[in-house]
């Protein structure tokens, strides 16, 4: 049951640009999403002149996540998305658009494969063109986070951090 869902999941949260609406992820993957917190280490390349890589990590539940690159983390509470940016030292705090497939937006799903070991590995083209392959080696379902795991507070940060809150 696990295997599906989470090829699935990888879908709706790494290729937004799929533009499912919440209603249009199927019924399994919505009682994963809503039954446990999904988590899961990836590792990311690009196929460009200017070759990106990096990793990271995900959690998902309901329609919240946390997306971190390590530089730039994303926190969606299903109402409001804060991206954080801390080397530039700004967060910019906007409204959920209310689809989990259309938070990440952008990239359109070119293809994705198994691994032997239960992983994914996920193909997706920017609107510039740009290719990012993303291996997911494995996912981790947990109990259920407390909705402040999916909020940044910036009430910690220093006074040379730059606050853009966009919500009406």
């Amino acid at each position: 049951m696990f295997r599906f869902s989470s090829k699935l999941l990888s879908l709706v949260c790494l290729a937004g640009a799929l533009s499912a609406s919440t209603q249009e992820i199927p019924q399994e993957l919505q009682r994963q999403l809503s039954n446990y917190l999904t988590q899961a280490d990836f590792s990311y390349v690009s196929e460009s002149d200017v070759k990106v890589q990096g990793e990271g990590k995900f959690s998902v539940q309901d329609s919240c996540y946390v997306l971190d690159l390590g530089v730039l983390q994303i926190y969606c509470d299903g109402n409001k998305r804060w991206t954080v940016d801390k080397e530039a030292k700004e967060v910019y705090v906007e409204s959920a658009k209310g689809s989990l497939a259309g938070e990440i937006a952008g990239y359109a799903l070119e293809d994705v494969k198994g691994l032997s070991d239960g992983g994914l590995v996920i193909v997706v083209r920017g609107a510039d063109g740009m290719r990012i392959t993303l291996t997911i080696p494995r996912m981790k379902m947990t109990a259920k986070a407390e909705a402040d795991f999916f909020r940044f507070s910036t009430l910690s940060l220093g006074g040379d951090w730059i606050i853009n809150d966009l919500t009406d």
